[in-house]
């Protein structure tokens, strides 16, 4: 059985997650953003270990971004804030305007 270093795969997915949550919630913070991720992480690593996750049927990346959109829901609602998520956004939508995402 072939072993998984896992920190390198929190580092492959955080830039990715990180990217998500700015193109999708613009105005969440992201200081707030890697909470989230660390959080998310967790329940993947937690699912795994429980045998509640066995076989993804999607990337790890699209998992790992659906468990943070739901926490970052869960955010918003704790706090009584409306949500400024951008539903039909995609990420092909952001060509070559990358770097204006981060700034």
């Amino acid at each position: 059985m072939k072993s998984i270093n896992l920190t390198n795969v929190y580092d492959s997915h955080r830039t990715s997650f990180l990217l998500f949550v700015r193109s999708y919630f613009p105005n969440f913070s992201m200081q707030d953003a890697e909470e989230i991720y660390n959080d998310s992480f967790l329940v993947v690593y937690n699912n795994i270990q429980s045998g509640k996750l066995s076989n993804l049927t999607c990337s790890l990346q699209s998992y790992i971004n659906q468990i943070g959109k739901y926490k970052i829901f869960d955010f918003y609602k704790k706090r009584n804030i409306k949500t400024d998520y951008i539903e039909d956004f995609t990420i092909s939508d952001i060509g070559s305007n990358i770097d204006e995402i981060w700034e």
